[in-house]
């Protein structure tokens, strides 16, 4: 079975379920407004733009949110954030957990930012 985002990408079952799987975490977490709409983004640039990371490691995650400056991340059994201005933004889902990871990841940047000048 293939899915079909784009007219000139196709992506493997594997894929799309990893897809699919990311798409339903934004969703339950308000970063696309459902589903539905998750599931008509087409832009290939967007989908290569959202960094997964495995485990969450705050400087590993502050290094890519210092460095890319604006975007999306999903952390593995965390969640998803969005960042810009490298810094993370306030997560729509606001309970300790996310809070407290949004907060940590914006402090390693700080320091980081310290460390260069």
């Amino acid at each position: 079975m293939m899915c079909q985002f784009s007219k000139k990408f196709t992506f493997s079952e594997h894929t799309q379920r990893i897809m699919f799987y990311i798409y339903a975490s934004f969703a339950l977490h308000g970063l696309v407004p459902n589903l539905a709409t998750a599931k008509r983004i087409t832009s290939v640039q967007e989908l290569n733009s959202m960094k997964i990371f495995q485990r969450y490691n705050p400087l590993q995650i502050a290094k890519y949110v210092k460095t890319l400056f604006k975007g999306r991340l999903y952390i593995k059994d965390v969640g998803a954030f969005e960042f810009d201005k490298g810094k993370v933004m306030l997560p729509r889902v606001k309970d300790k957990q996310h809070l407290s990871v949004m907060s940590e990841i914006n402090r390693q940047v700080l320091r980081l930012q310290a460390e260069y000048n």
